[in-house]
């Protein structure tokens, strides 16, 4: 090619086998070449001042280019040579020439196009560059590129020729390919959005998902593809897979959650409603509470209680203080009396309740749970405390506080108390009566008088002449005397007087003394006495003997003496206050609740409205569980109450009563309204009537109720709760959208931002797709939210439904600038405005860059970056171009639009560093060739860097050696450095690349001359010398250097080329023959002189090409086609060769050689016969010979054939495995081809005596014994193998032959008795043998007389294969043969478990069952129990140090009842409980005689620690069990109690080591076999344990010191199988047992058992079924039922 633009006129892209490619657009149009060709004269001229080296290489290049001719390697040349015109030479229109004659040989070229296609993008040549992206389509084949090619060329029809059509129809292909580059799938959601083609944008979304790595990105995209689904193109089911993939990657969005909701709704998907909810309320956070109740009643409304209180607790804990949620818990906790939790939520929700009325109603009810059902008193006077806080005269919080205080003796609070009662009391009769009660605690309680005499003072001032106070006051008064003397002048003055009045005025002085001054009650007393025994009737000494009575403690006598005064009083308050305190006296002081009860009851029978009596004999009833008469007491409180709010109290109370004491829920509804007829506004009673009704589904009567109790609600969001309660009703239980709808809109007026109400309204209007409305309702959210996210979720449902509903996408816009406002990294309202701002390139570009700054994946970030510079016309971001390009370097895009703006900035490190992330991708090697050049050519020419220049250089030419770009350009950048050595590797490298022959000489012999000369390197030279020569060897100056070197230096490889040389000169005289003799000889030299292997070959074909039948070359051509394994070729050359004849043993050689080719490698059989036959001839005792034929002559079949042969083989020297195998081959002959069995038995027994053992040929042999019947002979021979290897020392083989002896003794010979003796051997010999076993048991079975050994043979078997059910069947039969009905009633049982049992087993056992005992009134003693009944594992010290300390822990490791649910002190069951006796019972039959019993709530069987141990029994025991499973458990739990193994669960495995090692070291310090060695802890076991438990672990102990190793898991597993076995034993039916054990395990616990296959799978996984199965088998368990009387007769 020149430099001048003397280019043809109408060039062309095509040559053959390169058709031109066609534009689909445009067919009419001419082909690409002639378009280029027209276009060229557009281009700019070429530089005035090339380069000189440029030129050079170009020349170079383009004469080696045209040697080439149309090899693809000539595409490189030329297009290397278009990148030199273009630059340094800046000529681009010969670049186009270069490059198209680059195309014309490689269409696929990619680097060449594109190098094209960016020359004309340069200029502006679009048409051009449409065209050449055309080209390469069509030369790409991986789908990511063609589809960025096909955006490429959207985008230049669209955007740079105005062609839309056609750009429509580019972008649809490149949709089409799916492409997974964010950068061009963002742009082509630009330009989708900008159509409105929803479909293409779909599909765009679903590729971002999946192109991008972040979940939350990934499932946005998801979203906006389902969202587009659903509102725009109505496709519901696309919509929701694309909802539930983007749900699995990220469950944050609330849009997303909003949409997943109403699908799930749609399609009635509950768990997946329950999911969503769940999500969303996690991402509400403190404003979930709505989710968190919807979420609530979705699982009660699935039935799935515990995961709708698992809903409200996680609510809780994310919002605390929510009322609706602690509402919601608040109803649960207490229709499930979970009081301690109930408790817990009510104080929470008394923390937020602004109404008083409410939260006085729920203090009460939280000091009642505290009170009655907690026992915490405590915490009971502080809520009523509380409500005295806001209410200082709250009658009912004063009544109980009151009896909080008297019960705590609390007095100074009790006086606080009667104070405040006083002062809110209105009637002055009670008034007082607090009012001497509080008199009365100062006096009597804290001593307190002259307070007590001022109290009394003002209590008379109220209600004048009240007769309690007055009697007090006297008596204080009279208190006051003078001197302790006066009593002994008193008396003499008693002497001296007979008047009746004097001795009465004087006993009451001389009382008086006695009790002020003498503190001598007794005589004070006496003095009364006196007085009434002259006067019965005197009332003052009457009431003075009472009042000294009291004081002395003296109640029952004081009882009388007020009945005295009764009778004697006239005034009806009078007698009324001194029944009432008798009444008092016998409940506070004598305890007497009945005679309390009655004297009440008495006080009422005269005044029906006396108000302390009622109260008193309200709180007596309480006590005694008298729930009828304190209804009808409270009834007759209320009647006459004059206070209709104390009225309402006490009718709500017998509601209480009525539902959880009598549990009347009619009657309890009824009292509750009553309530509400006297207290409308009476919250506890609405709470009661709202429980009851939603517990019976009257859900109406639940809706008034709430109503009224929101109409009498005083704080807003407190009515709006209630009616929120109403409306949810209506919409979740009645059905009515519409009603529920009404209610919440009433709800919103009472409380604009109520959330939960929100999400309803929004959730139903979704449902009733009235879009109206719910865009009012979100656009009120918008200004009412509470938080800024519940605005920010507002607005973006309505930019989703200005959007896609209405198609307003302004007032969208506008929704997504507000939440930017409020939230401005919000991703997807950035995202919806880009979809919105798709047109407007300046807008979209800011939000792109907006986007970079906030994604978190990486990839997507820099195509929105790199996206964001185009819209906004600043230019390609070079950076953002760099880093995109780094992150995907297979984009095409990106890396052709990189290159080209390095280019034009002269960038060539930045060029650089693109080839070299373009080569970790590129895989077709003629790319990475154009690459590696490209680096070199910038390190060498533009970056100095001449080590990386020559790195490239060499990685090239690993790829191509040949290349001849890279050849020069390494040979330049070495040249500069002077390397003379390198510049002559090169030149001959050169000289091997180079196409051109009389290049390639002269630079051969330039590296010759150097290598000769400088280099000193004479074999170096004459390589060359002789590559030169291969060119063109009639060289006269290759050849006169060559033999001149030769000529200094002889050897092999000279005489070889030498004779090679003669061969060639006789071949130019026309002398074939003796050119084909130096051939030969040049090659045998070349082959054993020089080992030039190739060139030996070569010239053997050449010599045989010359003279094909010459037998040495065939033969030695032979040999080494066989050595490279062409056996083909090998086989065909000796064929020629034995055809030529010659010495008979070398033909014969020849012919095996061919045989064993043809039967070998070449799968010929007929060919190899017939070389193998002529083998056989000349050599008729060759092994390999006959051998060869045997094989050939068995697999055809040809029995006659191959017996020859091997007994020929057979006739000769053989090695003795050779013999053997030859032996049994010939056996198989007889057998198998000629029938003949006595001939192959004979020779079976030949190869058995040359290969003693062989268990194939014993089974041969027993094989054909049996078939020619002869067993006799066949026991013979087995027996004889059998004893040669117990002899060889092969115990395992002589067993097998022992058992195949025994089989046949037992069978076809019908020799029981040397059967057994055989099979008694075999399993002394190898135990485990169940074969043997089996075999021998049914022998025995035989054998009436020897039936108890096939029970013990059957019973080994068990134990070997527990899941044997033929041992149980047989163990039945026997059993019952022998009248043993117990035991065969065992082996029943056990079949019926298994579910195994045959219609015979099933009557026995159904009809045995009934007659089994239940219970036993004898003992073991504890003999049997260790030897008989505990598992071996578990015997032993350790055993004994566990019943030595058992029960000595409970104080170091205390009992934990709470865990149970046992409330000590409640819980414990008196030794008449039945379920006492039922523990008792089987405690006594072990022995065991100290514990307590427990009612646990939580659980079956469990024991505690503690002084006794304690049995806890669970309430589903009685409940769930029948009365022999109810045995089983209570058996193994006493066995526990027997071995005292309490303690055991409550430690880890470690610290059970240790208690037992510390326990031994008591008394074996040194030992060390268990645990960790803890001085304290030895010292703490010390102290705690009894001197008697000291006594019984010294022994123990002892015995273990001294060992080294000490096992625990084994007894510990012992002790467990030991329980297991201990409730069988108890149980009786030991198929219960086996049961309740099995069900023990999670796996099976819930299986359905009814066939056989999944219990005897149970069995095999099970280790401790099989030893409990065993076990109830044995001798030991049916001894121990037959001495408790457990068995059956």
């Amino acid at each position: 090619m020149s430099e001048r633009n003397e280019l043809p006129r109408s060039p062309t892209w095509s040559t053959t086998g390169a058709s031109a490619i066609p534009i689909a657009q445009a067919p009419s149009r001419p082909a690409f070449s002639e378009t280029l060709a027209s276009h060229l004269g557009a281009l700019p001229p070429a530089a005035s001042s090339p380069e000189q080296e440029a030129r050079e290489r170009i020349a170079s290049l383009e004469r080696e280019a045209r040697a080439l001719g149309t090899e693809p390697q000539a595409a490189l040349l030329f297009h290397e040579m278009g990148r030199l015109w273009e630059e340094p030479l800046k000529n681009p229109r010969n670049a186009a020439m270069a490059y198209n004659q680059a195309y014309r040989i490689a269409p696929r070229f990619l680097s060449n196009i594109r190098a094209a296609r960016r020359l004309f993008a340069d200029v502006g040549n679009w048409q051009m560059a449409v065209q050449l992206l055309e080209a390469e389509l069509n030369a790409t084949d991986v789908p990511s590129e063609r589809a960025a090619l096909f955006f490429e060329k959207g985008s230049l029809l669209e955007e740079r020729l105005g062609r839309a059509e056609e750009a429509s129809a580019a972008f649809a292909q490149c949709l089409e390919l799916e492409p997974q580059d964010p950068a061009l799938l963002t742009q082509l959601e630009a330009l989708y959005s900008a159509r409105n083609d929803h479909s293409a944008l779909v599909e765009v979304y679903r590729l971002l998902a999946g192109a991008l790595e972040t979940p939350a990105l990934r499932a946005h995209y998801l979203t906006a593809a389902g969202l587009v689904l659903d509102e725009r193109l109505k496709r519901t089911a696309e919509a929701a897979v694309c909802f539930r993939e983007a749900f699995r990657l990220d469950s944050s969005d609330l849009l997303l959650l909003n949409a997943l909701k109403r699908v799930a709704v749609r399609e009635g998907r509950a768990e997946e409603l329950l999911e969503v909810l769940t999500a969303e309320a996690e991402v509400l956070g403190p404003q979930g509470a709505s989710a968190w109740l919807q979420l609530c009643k979705m699982y009660e409304r699935l039935g799935r209680k515990e995961e709708a209180l698992a809903a409200l607790l996680d609510a809780r804990r994310v919002s605390p203080n929510e009322s609706l949620i602690l509402s919601a818990l608040a109803n649960i906790y207490e229709t499930r009396q979970r009081f301690e939790e109930l408790a817990d939520v009510l104080l929470a929700w008394v923390g937020c309740i602004g109404d008083e009325s409410e939260l006085v109603a729920i203090n009460l009810r939280l000091a009642a749970l505290y009170e009655e059902d907690l026992k915490r008193d405590a915490d009971a006077i502080a809520r009523y405390q509380a409500i005295l806080a806001r209410i200082p005269g709250h009658a009912a919080a004063l009544a109980g506080l009151g009896k909080l205080y008297f019960r705590t003796r609390n007095w100074e609070g009790l006086v606080a108390v009667f104070d405040a009662e006083a002062a809110a009391a209105q009637e002055p009769r009670e008034k007082a009566a607090r009012m001497y009660k509080a008199a009365e605690v100062m006096e009597e309680r804290l001593n307190r008088q002259e307070e007590a005499i001022q109290r009394y003072t003002a209590c008379l001032q109220v209600q004048p002449g009240y007769f309690p106070a007055q009697k007090a006051l006297i008596g204080l008064y009279e208190r006051q005397g003078r001197f302790a003397e006066l009593v002994a002048m008193y008396e003499q003055d008693l002497l001296q007087t007979q008047d009746r009045e004097q001795i009465i005025d004087t006993l009451n002085k001389v009382a008086i003394i006695h009790e002020e001054r003498l503190n001598d009650l007794e005589h004070a007393i006496e003095c009364m006495r006196r007085i009434l025994d002259l006067a019965s009737d005197h009332l003052p000494s009457v009431r003075n003997l009472s009042r000294l009575l009291e004081r002395a403690g003296n109640f029952p006598e004081l009882l009388r003496n007020q009945e005295l005064e009764a009778s004697l009083v006239g005034d009806t308050k009078q007698v009324l206050a001194l029944y009432h305190r008798n009444a008092e006296i016998l409940d506070e002081h004598l305890k007497d609740r009945p005679g309390a009860i009655a004297a009440y009851e008495r006080v009422l029978t005269l005044m029906p409205s006396y108000l302390p009596a009622l109260k008193a004999l309200g709180r007596l009833y309480s006590q005694e569980g008298k729930w009828e008469q304190l209804i009808r007491m409270y009834r007759t409180e209320a009647e006459f109450s004059t206070n209709p709010d104390a009225a309402a109290a006490l009718i709500h109370k017998i509601g209480e009563l009525y539902e959880h004491r009598l549990k009347d829920e009619s009657q309890a509804v009824a009292s509750y309204q009553e309530v509400l007829t006297l207290a409308p506004s009476h919250f506890p009673a609405l709470r009661a009537l709202a429980r009851l009704y939603k517990a019976k589904g009257a859900w109406e009567s639940l809706i008034e109720v709430l109503r009224s109790e929101a109409a009498n609600r005083t704080d807003p969001m407190e009515r709006a709760n209630a009616l929120y309660h109403a409306a949810t009703i209506w919409e979740d239980q009645l059905k009515r959208p519409d009603m529920a709808i009404e209610v919440f809109q009433e709800v919103m007026r009472l409380a604009p931002g109520h959330t939960a109400t929100l999400r309803a309204l929004e959730r139903l209007f979704l449902a009733d797709e009235d879009v109206k409305e719910l865009v009012a309702l979100l656009d009120r959210e918008t200004q009412m939210g509470q938080t800024a996210g519940a605005k920010v979720s507002a607005y973006m449902k309505l930019a989703r439904l200005y959007l896609d509903h209405f198609q307003e996408p302004a007032r969208a816009a506008q929704c997504c600038e507000a939440v930017l406002a409020l939230e401005p990294g919000h991703l997807s309202a950035l995202k919806t405005l880009e979809r919105i701002r798709a047109g407007d390139r300046a807008r979209r570009g800011e939000l792109r860059l907006r986007l970079s700054e906030l994604v978190k994946d990486a990839r997507l970030g820099l195509a929105l970056r790199v996206n964001a510079a185009a819209d906004l016309d600043k230019g390609l971001d070079l950076e953002a171009l760099r880093q995109a390009v780094a992150a995907n370097p297979r984009d095409v895009r990106l890396t052709f639009s990189l290159e080209r703006a390095l280019r034009q900035a002269g960038d060539a490190a930045g060029l650089s560093e693109l080839y070299l992330r373009r080569l970790q991708v590129v895989t077709d090697e003629m790319e990475r060739v154009q690459l590696m050049l490209r680096c070199a050519d910038l390190d060498e020419g533009k970056l100095n860097n001449s080590l990386r220049a020559e790195q490239a250089y060499r990685a090239v030419l690993q790829l191509q050696p040949q290349c001849l770009p890279a050849l020069q350009g390494l040979r330049r950048v070495l040249a500069r450095r002077g390397d003379a050595a390198s510049a002559r590797v090169l030149l001959e490298s050169e000289a091997n690349a180079s196409r051109d022959p009389r290049g390639a000489i002269e630079s051969f012999i330039s590296a010759a001359r150097l290598a000769a000369g400088a280099l000193q390197d004479a074999e170096g030279a004459i390589s060359l010398y002789r590559k030169a020569l291969e060119r063109d060897p009639l060289d006269a100056t290759a050849t006169a250097g060559l033999e001149e070197l030769l000529a200094a230096r002889g050897g092999a490889g000279d005489l070889a080329l030498m004779q090679e040389r003669r061969a060639e000169a006789r071949l130019a005289q026309g002398d074939t023959d003796a050119a084909a003799d130096a051939l030969l000889h040049a090659a045998k030299t070349y082959l054993t002189g020089v080992g030039d292997r190739a060139r030996a070959v070569t010239l053997l074909e050449r010599t045989l090409s010359l003279r094909p039948l010459t037998p040495e070359a065939l033969e030695l051509r032979a040999h080494l086609l066989l050595e490279e394994r062409r056996y083909g070729e090998a086989a065909a050359t000796l064929t020629q060769r034995v055809e030529l004849g010659g010495d008979p043993a070398l033909v014969a050689r020849m012919h095996l050689t061919l045989g064993a080719l043809y039967q070998d490698h070449l799968a010929e059989p007929s060919h190899a016969a017939v070389h193998l036959h002529a083998a056989r001839e000349a050599l008729p005792h060759n092994v390999e010979v006959l051998e060869r034929l045997s094989t050939l002559f068995l697999q055809v079949r040809n029995w006659t054939g191959a017996m020859e042969c091997l007994q020929r083989l057979l006739e000769l020297e053989l090695p003795v495995a050779d013999r053997a195998r030859h032996t049994v081959t010939l056996a198989q002959v007889h057998e198998q081809g000629l029938g003949d069995l006595a001939a192959a038995s004979t020779l079976y027994r030949q190869a058995l005596e040359l290969s003693p053992g062989d268990m194939a040929l014993v089974d041969r042999l027993a094989t054909l014994y049996e078939r020619a019947g002869k067993l006799p002979e066949l026991s013979q021979m087995l027996e004889t193998q059998s004893a040669q290897a117990q002899g060889a020392g092969d115990t395992k083989r002589a067993v097998t032959l022992r058992l195949k002896v025994a089989d046949l003794s037992a069978g076809p010979l019908s020799e029981p008795a040397r059967a057994v003796t055989l099979y008694r051997q075999i399993v002394e010999a190898e135990p485990g043998n169940i074969s043997a076993r089996a075999a021998l048991a049914n022998l025995y079975m035989r054998d009436a007389a020897s039936a108890q050994l096939a029970i013990e043979e059957h019973r080994q078997l068990l134990r070997l294969e527990p899941t044997r059910v033929e041992s149980l069947h047989a163990l039945f039969r026997l059993w019952e043969g022998l009248k043993q009905n117990d035991k065969a009633f065992c082996a029943a049982s056990v079949l019926h478990f298994l579910r195994a049992a045959n219609e015979a087993e099933a009557i026995f056992f159904t009809e045995m069952r009934n007659r089994l005992p239940l219970e036993t009134q004898e003992r073991l003693s504890v003999a049997d129990l260790d030897t008989a009944l505990t598992h071996p594992s578990a015997r032993g010290p350790l055993l004994e140090v566990l019943r030595a300390v058992g029960d000595q822990l409970g104080k170091l490791h205390p009992p934990q009842f709470e865990l149970l649910g046992v409330n000590r002190k409640d819980d414990k069951l008196k030794p008449e409980h039945a379920v006492f006796k039922a523990v008792r019972a089987v405690a006594q039959v072990f022995g065991v005689e100290e514990f307590e019993v427990y009612q646990s709530r939580r659980g079956l069987l469990a024991l505690e620690t503690g002084e006794p141990l304690a049995v806890c029994v669970g309430q589903d025991v009685v409940r769930r069990f029948n009365a022999r499973e109810q045995k089983f458990l209570i058996g193994r739990t006493v066995m526990g109690l027997f071995n005292k193994t309490a303690v055991l669960s409550k430690l880890s495995r470690g610290e059970t080591q240790d208690l037992f090692g510390n326990s031994v070291r008591i008394f074996a310090p040194q030992f060390t076999a268990l645990g960790r060695n803890n001085e304290e802890l030895v010292k703490q076991y010390r102290r705690a344990y009894s001197r008697k438990a000291l006594k019984a672990l010294e022994p123990a102990a002892l015995e273990l010191g001294p060992q080294s190793k000490v096992e625990l898991v084994p007894m510990l597993e012992g002790l467990a199988m030991s329980a297991d076995r201990a409730g069988a034993l108890l149980c009786g039916d030991v198929s219960v047992g086996l049961s309740l054990v099995l069900k023990e395990d999670p796996n099976f616990a819930t299986a359905r058992l009814d066939h056989t296959e999944p219990l005897l799978q149970a069995l095999r996984e099970r280790a401790d079924l099989q030893q409990l199965l065993s076990y109830v088998l044995s001798d030991d368990f049916l001894r121990l039922r037959q001495r408790l009387g457990l068995s059956l007769p």
